[in-house]
């Protein structure tokens, strides 16, 4: 029992010096590819290396991988990373080697690192899970991102995966959300960045969002999908509705702030926070 111990706490260490080892200072290239075809949503993504990844929809599905290259590329600079260059990614991806460095083969690695001037190479998959329909009637899907880091001379530095859910009107954009959200929590265990943009720190704790001056259950439920829209909510649970009050439970990994924000937008509601709750109330 002591050896497995032991052997436990040298493979958590292990894996904290590992992730200290991605250098801020070295310029960064990423390159994701898609698992299973990653097509299940329709959004068109532009990258601006000055203001991050902007989103439109659009009719043409693309790749999931280009989302959550622009989501991983953004993040990364916002935390202060060096990232290549989107000219000289894109002739990066037009090189047979980028096929070969999404499937780790240190040789291309290190090709392209000579020819491009690269730092570091992160490689990897984004696999996207097709969304179901909750009893809220929305849907939730969910998305994997796998990532390999290599530095320039080939010397393989970490490997991480995350998943992350996320719920939408339609498949599509719970697609899309969830994409983002993995990419973002990916981002943050890289860089060691809890925190999201504007410094609100994100909350994997359930919180419970007690609701006064209800006048129906059909009420209720439209506040549980206000609620779902949160970015980072997985689900929402009704507690009870009782004489015009109703108690829901929140889970996921979100931002308290963007979950009262959403809930201020219904007619009618005062909303505030603390100690873990959110009290709203409807006139």
């Amino acid at each position: 029992m002591k050896k497995i111990l032991i052997l436990l706490v040298l493979f958590t260490c292990a894996c904290s010096a590992d992730a200290a080892r991605l250098s801020s200072k070295s310029s960064t290239a990423v390159l994701m590819r898609n698992a299973n075809g990653g097509e299940h949503y329709e959004e068109q993504s532009a990258w601006n290396y000055r203001g991050g990844a902007s989103h439109a929809y659009s009719s043409a599905p693309i790749p999931g991988a280009s989302h959550a290259t622009d989501v991983l590329r953004r993040e990364l600079l916002r935390a202060g990373y060096r990232i290549v260059d989107p000219k000289r990614m894109a002739a990066i991806r037009r090189e047979k080697a980028a096929r070969l460095a999404l499937e780790n083969n240190v040789e291309a690695i290190k090709n392209l690192s000579r020819k491009y001037g690269v730092g570091q190479f992160i490689t990897g998959t984004i696999t996207v899970h097709r969304g179901r329909i909750n009893e809220f009637g929305l849907y939730t899907a969910g998305a994997t991102i796998s990532i390999s880091a290599y530095n320039g001379a080939g010397v393989y530095l970490l490997a991480d995966s995350c998943d992350a859910k996320e719920v939408g009107y339609t498949e599509d954009e719970a697609a899309s959300k969830a994409i983002v959200s993995a990419a973002t929590r990916m981002a943050q265990r890289l860089t060691g960045k809890t925190s999201l943009s504007g410094g609100e720190v994100s909350t994997s704790v359930p919180v419970v969002v007690v609701v006064d001056g209800v006048s129906s259950y059909v009420e209720v439920k439209n506040i549980a999908n206000v609620c779902s829209r949160t970015s980072g909510v997985l689900d929402v649970y009704t507690n009870d509705y009782v004489q015009g009050r109703a108690t829901l439970t929140v889970r996921g990994n979100f931002v308290v702030s963007e979950l009262v924000n959403s809930l201020s937008s219904i007619n009618g509601a005062r909303v505030r926070s603390g100690a873990g709750r959110v009290f709203v109330r409807i006139d």
